[in-house]
């Protein structure tokens, strides 16, 4: 009969899916597989001739969609006092300074980064202290975190203590696997939404890249960047900000997936010990105190006795200070309510297979009329500027 989506076969809502793998992990028949749509999302698909109808899949899925979220007991804008460290990250640099005092107290730590095997970005665990400068950075796209559930779960069983750091339905299924674990720590994103890599493969080839195994590592939000490709052999391709296709897309949520719509974790409730975002808005609070720090302030939210725990361990290399609830939601939509599946949106989808990327962002970009007119006159701008072949490689050691 060969593999059939597992929606299809049982009681699991296609939409509702994010792709976590809890069903893959769980299945003792090793009937699923993780496997690729033409969008490039990963989903379970399950080969009904080793299925024994155990209902495991199903069980572990409806308690991922009916688990228990919770209240911030703290929240806090943060950054970090090392210069070098902030100025690298995306945000305040909180993110990679708990990798790196984890790692150093020798922690098993997880993050995302590109496993060539794999040709493709996945949560792996840092082996070494250079991968938690790849784990560095905001990856606006979605990365599989499936794969590295049994080695989790196998440190975990040797009494090492595992941080985890996910979206929070990759954090949620973590939980959900391993919840009677005190020594895992998990820490959940404030999430945008996550489109497909594929999609970022796409603009690549655009641009004239079409090997991505020659990748070393995509950062997003440099300055004056929408993104940078960094290469092995040391150059990197820039896409300056407000140049690129993929980065429009995903700002205004045309190429989430399709879960994202339907997010329960958009909102202040968290599914983590401590949640970690971009604390925006917080300049026109006090423009004096924090509009000349450049290189970004980040949202932290203390959600359990662990976390506070977690927290104090690594609070000291920060400059923090407390705020309420209500100062992290004002601009932080992601807080409130899950990203909109708009007719672009749905224009979008519609049109890839047949146009492909370019296209298509396009075409959902002008055919809806409550578009915002700002970002078709951009994506105009960023067509002549593909034409022009504005984009080139360049050595990264001469900057």
């Amino acid at each position: 009969m060969g593999y059939e989506l597992l929606s299809n076969s049982k009681d699991i809502d296609y939409e509702l899916c994010t792709g976590c793998g809890a069903c893959y992990f769980r299945c003792p028949q090793n009937a699923i597989k993780m496997i690729k749509n033409p969008f490039g999302f990963y989903y379970p698909f399950v080969d009904n001739d080793r299925c024994t109808k155990c209902g495991l899949c199903e069980s572990i899925c409806r308690n991922i969609h009916n688990s228990s979220l919770h209240s911030p007991i703290d929240v806090y804008s943060a950054w970090s006092k090392n210069e070098q460290q902030h100025i690298w990250s995306t945000s305040g640099g909180v993110a990679s300074t708990i990798y790196k005092k984890m790692f150093a107290k020798g922690w098993k730590i997880y993050g995302a980064k590109i496993v060539d095997l794999h040709n493709e970005f996945r949560i792996v665990e840092a082996k070494y202290e250079k991968d938690i400068e790849l784990f560095s950075g905001s990856k606006y796209f979605q990365i599989p975190s499936f794969n590295s559930l049994v080695e989790i779960g196998n440190a975990l069983k040797n009494g090492m203590s595992v941080l985890f750091i996910g979206t929070p339905c990759q954090t949620d299924a973590v939980k959900k696997i391993y919840e009677k674990k005190d020594n895992l720590y998990l820490i959940d994103l404030v999430c945008h939404g996550v489109p497909s890599l594929q999609f970022l493969k796409d603009e690549l080839r655009v641009i004239g890249e079409n090997n991505f195994s020659s990748l070393y590592n995509i950062r997003f939000r440099e300055k004056g960047t929408d993104i940078r490709f960094i290469f092995k052999d040391g150059t990197n391709a820039s896409i300056s900000k407000n140049r690129s296709f993929y980065k429009r897309g995903f700002d205004i949520s045309l190429t989430c997936r399709h879960s994202c719509c339907k997010c329960k974790y958009a909102c202040v409730k968290r599914v983590g010990d401590i949640s970690l975002g971009d604390f925006w808005g917080i300049e026109d609070k006090n423009k004096d105190k924090y509009v000349g720090i450049q290189s970004g302030i980040n949202l932290v939210m203390v959600n359990t006795e662990k976390g506070i725990l977690l927290w104090d361990a690594i609070k000291d290399n920060f400059v923090y200070e407390i705020h309420s609830i209500d100062e992290a939601t004002l601009k932080n939509p992601q807080l409130n309510y899950a990203v909109g599946n708009s007719e672009s949106r749905k224009v979008f989808f519609s049109q890839y297979e047949r146009k492909g990327f370019i296209n298509a962002i396009i075409t959902a970009a002008c055919a809806n009329k409550k578009f915002p007119e700002n970002y078709v006159i951009i994506f105009k701008y960023i067509v002549k500027l593909f034409l022009l072949k504005s984009i080139k490689r360049v050595d990264s050691h001469k900057g």
